[in-house]
């Protein structure tokens, strides 16, 4: 009795540790919901994290454009030590003099060629420093108001963009996330099917080695196990894949594993798509983003135009400076202060035709945006009609395939009648089960691709909800 026990136990272990084992690998797993998965990759992604380090970069930009318009002060402290004090040439008017009373005296003779014109003289200190503060004021400048007017506008487009980014995302993970579940889904349905045929399979060989049945059931029923383990591997392949494409849209490490714990099943869809009456192109972000480059061109136009004003700076610097035989600077002696406050108006007057060619430019590239506008409309009408379209046949189909799986639903219940009252064989229970899973597979598909057109629809509708 006790050897019975123990090999009870030890059969029980064994047939429990792939469980167990199983238990311990998904409990380090992370569980993922829908929403969760989305929120992580509006954390994590690296297009988010990007998006948003490029409106800090917009923000910084604004506050660089107004630091022009501040005061500019800087200081300037300078130390010199001439090995070899400069040398300047002046006139030489001592020279002609001492020429003339010499000739005077006759000491010199007049055909004498003179003096040089010039000689040289050495001026300056071995060491000087000088200290000083510089200060200057933009009072008026036209290209800079319009300058900032540009930046605050480009911070706009950054802002525009990473919500276009967070949209992109939360379509890409949606998307990715019901593909697991429905490969997942495969998977249930072919797991069922390969343990049915296997049952079948050895039923039907004990048949036939009692002779009841012919080699012929055995080999098709074997057959049909055969394709069912392949298929089986096919699709865990195909899984895998579609979880490492979840990671990836989400922004996590492909190597780390997670746990869907939504359900396919447990989805309310709903076959009917918003009512847009006073739908607005505005609602598409891409659009959005148009209008704001648009009104940079405009900006641009504008800030070539104001080039003809003039622009005004006051400005003014203080400082002082010393000059020593050696050096002793910071010891004794004298510094000599200078000081100067000024005001400085700069007008251009002719360029070459520059800046006229520039606002052409801007004005060109201005009707360009302008007939963009146009294609842009067409083109989120065209995607709206699209993914209309494909949403009505989307539900069509899986309206279709509801009331297959319900029909073989009830072939498989009157077989098993059938089959409970000897009026039936096993093998077409089995077909009749087998149909009903295909049944299942093509209506989880067909939801599959319902969702997919719903949100691509909101997507050009430009009504997706960013959590």
């Amino acid at each position: 009795m006790l050897q019975k026990t123990f090999i009870s136990l030890l059969l029980f272990l064994f047939t429990a540790l792939p469980y167990l084992s199983a238990q311990s690998n998904s409990s380090t797993a992370t569980e993922l919901s829908l929403n969760q998965a989305v929120q992580y990759a509006l954390q994590n992604h690296v297009d988010v994290l990007n998006a948003k380090d490029d409106e800090i970069i917009a923000k910084k930009d604004v506050k660089e454009v107004i630091g022009i318009g501040l005061p500019q002060v800087k200081g300037t402290a300078d130390l010199q030590h001439f090995f070899e004090i400069p040398t300047q040439f002046l006139p030489d008017f001592v020279t002609p003099s001492v020429y003339d009373v010499l000739i005077d005296e006759g000491l010199l003779s007049n055909n004498n060629s003179g003096p040089s014109e010039v000689f040289p003289a050495q001026f300056g200190t071995p060491y000087t420093a000088s200290a000083g503060v510089e200060a200057s004021q933009l009072l008026f400048d036209g290209s800079y108001l319009i300058g900032l007017k540009a930046t605050k506008t480009y911070q706009d487009v950054s802002k525009k963009t990473t919500e276009q980014v967070k949209i992109e995302k939360v379509i890409n993970v949606s998307k990715a996330y019901y593909n697991v579940l429905v490969s997942e889904e495969r998977m249930g349905i072919i797991i069922a099917n390969e343990t049915r045929l296997k049952s079948l399979f050895d039923e039907t060989k004990a048949l036939y080695e009692n002779g009841f049945v012919e080699k012929l059931d055995v080999d098709r029923i074997e057959l049909s196990y055969n394709d069912v383990v392949f298929e089986k591997e096919k699709v865990q392949n195909l899984l895998n894949l579609s979880l490492l494409v979840l990671k990836f849209e989400m922004g996590m490490n492909l190597k780390e594993e997670i746990q869907l714990t939504d359900k396919l099943s447990d989805i309310q869809f709903t076959p009917t798509l918003p009512v847009q009456d006073n739908f607005n192109y505005q609602n598409r972000v891409e659009y959005s983003i148009m209008e704001t480059q648009n009104r940079l061109l405009e900006l641009e136009v504008k800030r070539n135009q104001v080039d003809y004003f003039p622009n005004l700076v006051a400005f003014g610097s203080y400082s002082t400076n010393a000059q020593r035989n050696e050096f002793d600077i910071f010891e004794k002696g004298e510094w000599f202060p200078t000081g100067i406050v000024g005001a400085r108006l700069q007008l251009n007057i002719f360029d070459g035709f520059q800046r006229n060619a520039k606002i052409q430019k801007a004005k060109i590239n201005h009707q360009k945006m302008e007939r963009a506008f146009d294609l842009m409309e067409n083109s989120i009408d065209l995607q709206i009609e699209s993914a209309r379209t494909n949403f009505e046949n989307a539900v069509k189909s899986l309206q279709i395939q509801e009331k297959n799986k319900a029909l073989a639903e009830e072939v498989v219940r009157v077989t098993k009648i059938k089959y409970e009252e000897g009026l039936g064989t096993n093998l077409e229970v089995t077909n009749a089960e087998s149909s009903l899973k295909e049944a299942q597979s093509n209506y989880y598909n067909a939801l599959f691709d319902a969702i997919v057109a719903k949100l691509d629809y909101e997507q050009a509708t430009g009504s997706v909800v960013i959590p």
